[in-house]
């Protein structure tokens, strides 16, 4: 992409000049606007056509994620709108694609990350921090189920189950009646979803409570 006029909507001083500096590196023709505060982005906004924008969420007077609905629902004309936050959390990055945003930059992933995304910008590659390409990819990861539970004879009597021994050992190990013994069993069973001894095997030897 070509950036001719940018406008970067930043409240702390230091950062602003950081990313005013990293832009002109990247786009040394480039007219650059900056904002403050949410009232002074919108004021430019109708005063003047950006090519891309560097908005950061966390405003004085709102959230930079009003902006940029706003921006998309005033512009026809699509310009690139890139998120600089220390916000790093699923719930805002999903907000500000959907929303609109073609990027999502994180301010204290240091000047070489950030320098590198917005250099890939003259390559049409979307700007996105590695800590934010993470949680995106963890949308799509399957789950990890939480181990169950089991209290101490449960476990007992798995890791008895588990290493050969018959319902009728088990109880006798166990101090208990072979009734008993198969009411536990049947309770660890449908603890853990299994119905056979080689998936008790499997179970126990997870919970290291039998090597091989």
């Amino acid at each position: 992409m070509e950036a001719n006029t940018v406008i970067i909507v930043e409240d702390i001083s230091d950062t602003l000049k950081w990313l005013i500096d990293m832009v002109s590196e990247v786009f040394p023709e480039t007219k650059i606007d900056t904002a403050t505060t949410l009232t002074e982005a919108r004021s430019l906004q109708t005063k003047n056509i950006a090519d891309l924008f560097l908005i950061d969420l966390g405003l004085p007077d709102g959230s930079g994620l009003e902006f940029i609905k706003e921006i998309r629902s005033d512009r026809k004309d699509m310009p690139y709108i890139v998120v600089t936050t220390i916000f790093d959390d699923r719930d805002n990055l999903k907000q500000a694609f959907q929303f609109g945003a073609n990027g999502y930059l994180l301010k204290d992933d240091g000047r070489e990350e950030t320098l590198a995304n917005l250099k890939g910008l003259i390559a049409d590659r979307a700007p996105l921090s590695s800590r934010s390409l993470d949680q995106l990819l963890d949308e799509y990861r399957p789950d990890e189920k939480p181990e169950v539970e089991l209290t101490q004879r449960e476990e007992s009597l798995l890791q008895l189950i588990a290493s050969g021994r018959t319902v009728a050992e088990a109880a006798e190990h166990l101090g208990l009646t072979r009734n008993t013994v198969k009411g536990y069993l049947k309770t660890v069973y449908a603890k853990l979803g299994i119905s056979s001894r080689a998936e008790a095997t499997s179970e126990a030897i997870k919970r290291k409570l039998l090597v091989l």
